[in-house]
């Protein structure tokens, strides 16, 4: 198999369910994959407010069908039982928590992210200073930049520019996105009551956009209709619609095992040691098991350095995968030497600033636990599958 990265979006029954799938593969190994199942995340209502709450400083808005919101409160302290309201679904509900709606909307694209409500220009945390130099001295002359200060717009400069050398996707992306808001702003008075002012992508596109282009060079289906809608969304691509009536795409690239691994709680090293991940509401732990390497004739210092960097790397990649956020105790090989603790977290600490969600290694104890922390931004792959271990 070509070492190169690849998308693909088929569909696949995952224990006894049907789900339109999205997974990134690159170095025969999947580095993310997602249940692409509808969803109103990002699309914009025009709510009602049904009620509000000073105590705990938020308000509940029904966006229809008697579906109620969460809301803050903040910049919004004026708003009252009944008042009309344009919002945006920023949060699915997740276990008892009701779905959160904003009205600082934005819309997301593959480089920029343009916001309502909160005007300047930002950077992912992802871009480097150098990179951010260049970026701006090229964009200088541009609307991005010469209206900033009048603009109602605010810009968040996302990773994937980073790879850009003509700037005109980014440009074309932002006029486009603009449009979209002013139609927003246009129409909303006119609409009825719970009306979608503003579709968000499907899930699909949405994946493709949160991926950085140095990761793949190829997108595969072989669903006709979603072939036609990815040439749409991303002319240029190299798009292929995959014919095959005996080796279907999910077995050429073997899909249904990579999911079932993700979805599992240990992952072999090739070292010959294993991850052991659980989780719980609280927290995620994650055991670093030494395995087949024990009693090896060996340096054992220098052999336990070595395992821990291979579950190091193997950690963020799961991380990633299995969207795992939240806070993250992870229980390497107990390491008596200072030095190779410090070269052990410098080696983390560089794989979290690859990660495309935030994501912080805080400490490491006497006990060799090293505490990551990761932001939530979507449900983890077990939630997506309604998964529950056997």
């Amino acid at each position: 198999m070509n070492e190169s990265g690849k998308i693909l979006i088929l569909k696949e029954n995952i224990r006894g369910k049907d789900a339109l799938i999205s997974i990134l593969i690159a170095g025969n190994k999947a580095k993310r994959i997602e249940n692409c199942a509808p969803n109103r995340l990002m699309s914009v209502y025009k709510g009602r407010v049904d009620s509000v709450s000073k105590s705990i400083n938020a308000c509940f808005i029904n966006i229809g069908d008697k579906d109620n919101c969460f809301m803050s409160l903040k910049g919004n302290e004026n708003i009252k039982p009944g008042d009309e309201i344009v919002v945006q679904l920023e949060r699915e509900a997740m276990g008892k928590k009701l779905p959160s709606v904003t009205t600082d909307f934005l819309i997301p694209g593959r480089f920029l992210i343009l916001t309502h409500g909160k005007p300047g220009i930002n950077f992912s945390g992802k871009i480097e200073l150098k990179d951010r130099h260049r970026i701006k001295h090229a964009l200088s002359e541009t609307e991005i930049f010469t209206d900033r200060e009048s603009s109602e717009y605010g810009v968040i400069i996302r990773a994937n520019v980073k790879d850009l050398d003509d700037f005109g996707p980014l440009l074309d992306e932002y006029a486009r996105n603009k449009k979209v808001i002013e139609e927003i702003n246009a129409y909303s008075d006119t609409r009825t009551l719970y009306s979608t002012l503003y579709k968000s992508d499907e899930p699909y596109i949405s994946f493709i956009k949160n991926t950085y282009i140095s990761e793949y060079d190829e997108i595969i289906t072989e669903l006709p209709d979603v072939y036609e809608s990815l040439k749409n969304a991303f002319p240029g691509e190299n798009i292929r619609l995959y014919k095959d009536d005996l080796l279907s795409l999910s077995k050429l690239y073997s899909v249904e095992s990579r999911i079932n691994e993700a979805l599992g709680s240990r992952i072999w090293l090739k070292s010959g040691g294993w991850l052991s991940i659980q989780s719980t509401e609280a927290l995620t732990a994650i055991d670093v098991n030494s395995g087949k390497n024990e009693g090896k004739n060996k340096n054992q210092k220098q052999l336990v350095l070595e395992i821990n960097k291979e579950a190091a790397g193997e950690i963020m990649d799961q991380l990633v995968l299995r969207n795992i956020s939240g806070v993250i105790i992870c229980d390497f090989i107990n390491m008596n030497d200072d030095s190779d603790k410090n070269e052990l977290m410098k080696y983390l600490k560089d794989l979290s600033h690859k990660d495309p969600v935030k994501c912080d290694v805080i400490d490491i104890t006497r006990l060799g636990l090293v505490e990551i922390t990761r932001k939530k931004v979507n449900k983890t792959l077990r939630e997506q599958f309604d998964y529950e271990a056997d």
